[in-house]
């Protein structure tokens, strides 16, 4: 580097190079390094844009209030649209949501729905979402308060209509359905840590959910839902790596792309090694409800639009990757934090040898997908800010994760819970 600086100053006419020149010379080719940086970082996002079909399209659908109300009186059988009472808007990702209190028809009771209007990239696939409305069906009859699709006008769970788009000059196609309220609160709304005995509930709610859901196998909605490829799949999850440029802070950057490749390297090959079935596929905190009146008790379960074929130690490691944000100003680590979930579903159903080393790993890797997808969206949608805020806590909570050895993580989650048979022979 030196003889190239000094080559630069012997053919400056009339420059006689001194000491107090090279610190201007140095700092000359800092700023150059630095501008090189953000050119290189332009570069990946524009690459990045181009790899992802999903950038540039409209996150959701544009349904305003008047719309919904017109589409709820065209599709389903309300008994008096003018008694219908838009409630409020919910938050979501990529769909629009509207709780109403309404009427049916042959009802005189006020009844709390959601008018659903699927993104149009999620209204393609008919099979999926038949079997999707057979599975909340499922979960209904077995005792989960979860959002059960109610009957269109037609008979069916589902209708699809064409609204305008912004960005096409067609229109795009989406799916519409009405589905049961889920009343009570998200966790998330709940500012407040969530309690031991909340943590243990969660833990023993999902397993038991895995139990109920384990009847599906072999059935035509199980089937169904093998065949999706879902871009938030966390057992695909180096689809979020184009999102990775779009993550401002490089030394989340760096832990992001080293848990990516070790996602691929020990997840990938081992999925044979831990049984699998239909899971939920996004048990965060804005989809775990309680009940105010019983705030150390799951009271219910909403938004099972991700639902995939894959290990059931995915769905645990989700839920632990997005409930450990909620701990982290805590004073113990966000390992041991989460350890009441971890052991409450093992007292239900037991992890064998592959789920338990490979369960903080998932927990990372959902961390991960998390913080890609975030920035990316929010890169094409800056006004919603719900697409954001797991992300940033992302940025603080998977340094922490990361930093923890193997052997803390197993004693901390393991330590005294008894192995499976199997994993003893």
């Amino acid at each position: 580097m030196h003889s190239c600086v000094s080559a630069v100053v012997d053919r400056s006419p009339g420059f006689s190079p001194t000491l107090s020149a090279f610190p201007r010379i140095i700092l000359m080719f800092r700023f150059i390094q630095s501008l090189c940086r953000k050119l290189d970082q332009v570069c990946s996002i524009g690459f990045a844009r181009m790899c992802d079909s999903n950038i540039g399209a409209s996150p959701r659908p544009m349904v305003d209030q008047k719309l919904a109300l017109s589409l709820l009186k065209e599709l389903f059988p309300v008994s008096d649209s003018e008694d219908v009472v838009i409630v409020r808007e919910l938050p979501s990702y990529d769909d629009r949501n509207f709780h109403m209190k309404l009427k049916l028809e042959e009802s005189e009771q006020t009844t709390d729905c959601v008018l659903k209007v699927l993104h149009s990239q999620f209204s393609c696939s008919r099979p999926f979402l038949d079997a999707h409305a057979k599975l909340l069906v499922h979960l209904g009859n077995h005792g989960f308060r979860c959002p059960v699709p109610m009957s269109s006008r037609q008979g069916t769970l589902f209708c699809y209509v064409d609204l305008p788009h912004d960005l096409h000059d067609k229109p795009q196609h989406h799916a519409v359905a009405l589905w049961g309220f889920v009343p009570g609160v998200a966790m998330a709304s709940l500012c407040q840590r969530p309690s031991h005995d909340l943590l243990c509930h969660i833990g023993s709610y999902i397993a038991d959910m895995h139990a109920c859901l384990s009847e599906l196998e072999g059935s035509s909605t199980e089937a169904a839902i093998r065949e999706r490829r879902l871009r938030w799949s966390t057992v695909e999850a180096s689809n979020c790596r184009p999102g990775i440029p779009f993550i401002p802070d490089l030394e989340l950057r760096n832990i992001v792309e080293r848990v990516l490749e070790r996602y691929e390297q020990e997840l990938l090959p081992n999925l044979s090694s831990m049984p699998q079935g239909v899971v939920h596929g996004d048990l965060n905190e804005s989809n775990i409800i309680v009940d105010p009146s019983r705030p150390d008790e799951v009271f219910g379960i909403i938004d099972t639009s991700d639902t995939i074929f894959g290990p059931y130690v995915v769905d645990l490691g989700t839920a632990m990757a997005y409930l450990s944000l909620l701990m982290i100003d805590g004073e113990e680590s966000l390992v041991d934090a989460v350890a009441p979930i971890v052991r409450s579903y093992c007292a239900k159903r037991s992890l064998n040898k592959a789920e338990r080393e490979s369960l903080h790993l998932w927990m990372m890797t959902r961390q991960v997908q998390t913080a890609a997808f975030g920035y990316q969206a929010f890169a094409d949608d800056p006004d919603n800010e719900y697409i954001l805020a797991s992300a940033r806590l992302v940025a603080r909570g998977l340094p922490k994760l990361f930093a923890a050895s193997p052997e803390d993580v197993l004693s901390s989650w393991f330590g005294d819970v008894e192995a499976p048979a199997d994993d003893q022979l």
